[in-house]
């Protein structure tokens, strides 16, 4: 096979495999970043993989196949045939035409013959960063600054090659500076940045839409109107969704609707779940450390975390009312500004009265704003209504 036939046959191949891994990549649900063991439905041939695997093992084939593509190219470059005989993207490429088709031709092969590869990769980069995976991240950002650098060489060798050929000198071009500037940008940008807030739960914003820690697809329902507990304008919905196990930990899930969604055996250590409207949510066997749920709506919700622990949890001006936290070890936990209406705290271990006062100052309390045991009821109450120290009932 001869190397312009090899050069068709690559170039055939590379185009659709970035096609085939984008229509893939659309078709990842935005749960599917939370939950363990997820697979990939791969569309024509009804396959299903990992999606990890498949965002991996896509740019690498995606590499190999830009570079023997390429280097087909440069040989036949090196070979001098007639320009008839050339393909058409070289063509273009070596087309020295000053006009406007001249232009538009040789825009288009520089952006499809050095440009096509460092954008997919860096999409897929950005599409594995979602599942929190440091390792995995680190080694994407180094994939593509690898397809980065390996397009900037072989765009100067052939340059170098066109203008020995027209025995001129080396120009260095402005669309190459560009795409050594941006991808840097973008490279150090998911190093110093992205990956670190997606690991740390900094939320991440971008034209005004909360991304959830990069976990959730941005791309997911936004509306407006989030509720009464906070007026931000845009609000992601997951509503009634099955999410049994997934992990949020140090996720940032700010304005996010997840009405009766079940959580089952999930992991919310360190996550910040901010203004966010959770009522009658399953909350069974799920990790608590120092998670907070400011300003969150949690009204019916029945809290019963692993090993019964939510310590160090933030409920700051949180909607608590008919919230059960029965037998929960909640030691350290601030309901400063709660709402606790009609809360059950039955048999709740560690809970002190310098927990509950914070509430009341904001939200008055009544003889049934809260539910204790007797115990609790006689330890928490206090006779004097100027003692500021213990919480005690408001008429």
């Amino acid at each position: 096979m001869s190397n312009h036939e090899s050069a068709s046959t690559l170039f055939n191949f590379y185009a659709l495999l970035i096609v085939y891994s984008s229509l893939a990549v659309t078709g990842i649900d935005s749960e599917q970043f939370l939950l363990p063991g997820q697979k990939l439905h791969l569309p024509v041939i009804s396959l299903e993989v990992g999606i990890q695997r498949f965002l991996i093992l896509s740019s690498v084939a995606l590499l190999f196949s830009y570079l023997f593509w390429n280097i087909h190219l440069i040989r036949i470059q090196r070979s001098e045939i007639d320009s008839e005989l050339q393909p058409w993207i070289l063509s273009f490429y070596l087309n020295t035409d000053k006009g406007f088709l001249g232009s538009l031709e040789k825009g288009v092969a520089i952006a499809i013959r050095w440009w096509s590869a460092p954008i997919a990769i860096t999409l897929l980069t950005v599409e594995l960063i979602k599942f929190h995976d440091a390792v995995l991240s680190y080694f994407m950002v180094a994939f593509s600054l690898v397809t980065v650098v390996a397009s900037i060489m072989m765009w100067r060798f052939s340059d170098s090659i066109a203008n020995d050929q027209q025995e001129s000198k080396l120009r260095i071009s402005s669309s190459r500076i560009l795409l050594s500037v941006s991808s840097a940008g973008v490279i150090l940008y998911n190093l110093f940045f992205y990956i670190p807030a997606s690991h740390q739960g900094v939320a991440m914003n971008f034209l005004g839409i909360t991304s959830i820690s990069n976990v959730i697809n941005v791309n997911s329902k936004v509306i407006s109107n989030p509720g009464a507990n906070c007026n931000h304008r845009n609000y992601l919905v997951l509503d009634d969704r099955q999410l049994q196990g997934a992990s949020f930990r140090r996720a940032v899930l700010e304005n996010v609707s997840l009405v009766e969604v079940d959580f089952t055996g999930s992991n919310f250590a360190y996550a910040s779940i901010k203004c966010s409207d959770l009522r009658k949510s399953v909350l069974n066997n799920v990790e608590l450390i120092n998670t907070d749920f400011f300003k969150s709506d949690l009204r019916g919700v029945k809290f019963r975390p692993k090993n019964m622990s939510a310590i160090f949890c933030h409920f700051d001006s949180a909607d608590l009312e008919n919230t059960d936290f029965q037998g929960v070890d909640l030691q350290e936990v601030s309901f400063k500004g709660a709402r606790i209406s009609k809360a059950d705290f039955r048999g709740a271990r560690n809970l002190t009265a310098e927990q509950l006062k914070e509430a009341q100052f904001i939200f008055k309390l009544n003889a049934d704003s809260c539910i204790l045991n007797e115990l609790d009821s006689n330890r928490l109450a206090s006779p004097d209504p100027n003692d500021r120290n213990r919480v005690f009932p408001f008429n």
